[in-house]
């Protein structure tokens, strides 16, 4: 009989095999629908504003139920990524925000309650989808080049955000109905999801967590080329991980986030998550806003904007050629700190060509701290609970998020312009601090021997 394969690091040492790449493929388009409908619910709210008589208010009720959904399908979503599989769960929460997109292009005036009931399933499917994914994709990537590839498959799927809401604006004022056609366009992921049932593999990390070792060699069998896969030692090492917990509900695993162990490196994540989209978000609803109150004309102002937005996409992507390094804590520190730079750039600003600049730099830079700290979140957790306390950090994020827009006002009215600008660049500074005293290294650590020490 030959000898067996010790595939106990998982990927760890291999390169990436065909079903791996599709796997990169699939989550990236995952991500990119997910994050452009925000994006293409800004485009169509003034439409129907002028064209079906809804309110600032019923606008502001919509967003409401978005980010309710938001909370809970993040929350949902991580517990079922752990009882049923991540591929599954993945599957349902694409297929939830497709059918949701789609039901929003097909609503009538007279029925405003049936958006409401559409924009909280965007919403829910939405974030379960990229929680889950989030875990999935750190379970099925080599550890030497996880964070190059998880920023990578961010910023691929960044890039199409400012594409289609270019050619959605166009679609959008080209007939009565095109608002409809937008919502559509966000519903398409629906199409590859027969394909993903097809050739997505379940995470063999997973598959050990139910003791299901047979079928974790199967597939790492396929992914790696090979048909001597051993998952023994990774099923004993598991075991051994969770030896006194006879069931893993929400109690333990809140427990398990907790624990002296875990303690420490689960605040971590949740102060990341939540400073990062904090100041991330802080000025969003207002930037334009405020500027324009501080003499810049509007029309140049959004132009200018728009073509800035382009440093999202490149900033992920320039994150991928330094995320493996100095520990993953060390890029955070540093993308922290030069995210606190560019603010205070931008409230120093004095025309239009230098508010380019900044908000280029400023969207580059915040980009690459977000791709980072997407890599970081689900490697800050043992894999018993990874896709439970990824939804719990990121409905928490949700929460907080709430608040931003009363802040950042009250902020711009106490400090005025520079002020506000500050006080959001501050907020990386804290961050900073945070991950540079108290965090654990992650990046090239094989994230189940990690969490096993």
């Amino acid at each position: 009989m030959a000898e067996r394969t010790d595939t106990s690091l998982y990927f760890d040492g291999y390169k990436l095999g065909k079903t791996q790449k599709f796997f990169v493929i699939i989550a990236a388009l995952t991500y990119a629908f997910d994050m452009m409908d925000l994006s293409l619910f800004n485009i169509v709210a003034p439409i129907l504003q002028a064209n079906y008589g809804i309110t600032n208010e019923h606008i502001a009720t919509l967003n409401m139920l978005f980010f309710g959904g938001a909370v809970l399908g993040s929350i949902i979503g991580g517990q079922v990524s752990d009882k049923i599989g991540r591929k599954k769960a993945l599957l349902i929460s694409v297929s939830i925000f497709s059918i949701a997109s789609l039901a929003n292009a097909m609503w009538e005036p007279h029925h405003f309650a049936l958006l409401e009931l559409t924009r909280f399933f965007t919403g829910f499917g939405t974030f379960a989808a990229v929680g889950v994914c989030m875990s999935y994709i750190s379970e099925m990537l080599p550890s030497e080049k996880r964070g190059k590839y998880q920023a990578l498959i961010f910023g691929i799927g960044t890039f199409s955000i400012p594409l289609i809401a270019f050619t959605a604006s166009a679609i959008a004022t080209s007939s009565a109905e095109g608002w409809r056609i937008v919502f559509a366009i966000g519903g398409m992921m629906i199409v590859l999801v027969p394909f993903a049932m097809a050739f997505l593999v379940e995470s063999p990390r997973w598959y050990i967590t139910k003791g299901r070792a047979a079928d974790a060699e199967a597939v790492m069998n396929k992914c790696l080329g090979i048909d001597n896969a051993d998952m023994s030692v990774a099923y004993d090492n598991y075991q051994k991980s969770i030896a006194g917990y006879t069931k893993i509900g929400i109690v333990e695993q809140l427990k398990i986030m907790f624990s002296k162990k875990h303690r420490r490196q689960s605040l971590c994540a949740i102060a990341l998550a939540t400073g990062v989209a904090f100041g991330a978000n802080f000025m969003s609803a207002y930037l334009n806003i405020f500027l324009v109150e501080e003499g810049f004309p509007l029309q140049p102002v959004l132009m200018i904007g728009a073509i800035a937005i382009f440093g999202q996409p490149l900033g992920e992507i320039g994150a991928s050629f330094v995320s493996d390094k100095g520990g993953r804590t060390k890029p955070i520190v540093v993308y922290c700190l030069l995210a606190c730079a560019t603010f205070i750039a931008l409230g120093l600003v004095n025309s239009v060509a230098a508010f380019g600049v900044a908000q280029f730099l400023r969207l580059f830079v915040v980009a690459g701290a977000q791709a980072l700290m997407l890599t970081f979140i689900p490697e800050s957790f043992p894999t018993s609970i990874r896709g439970s306390a990824v939804g719990f950090v990121y409905a928490f994020q949700r929460m907080c998020l709430i608040a931003t827009p009363v802040l950042c006002l009250a902020a711009y009215n106490a400090f005025g312009w520079f002020g506000c600008t500050a006080i959001n660049g501050l907020i990386f500074v804290v961050v900073a601090i945070v991950i540079g005293l108290f965090a654990k290294p992650t990046a090239l650590k094989n994230i189940d021997a990690m969490h096993e020490e």
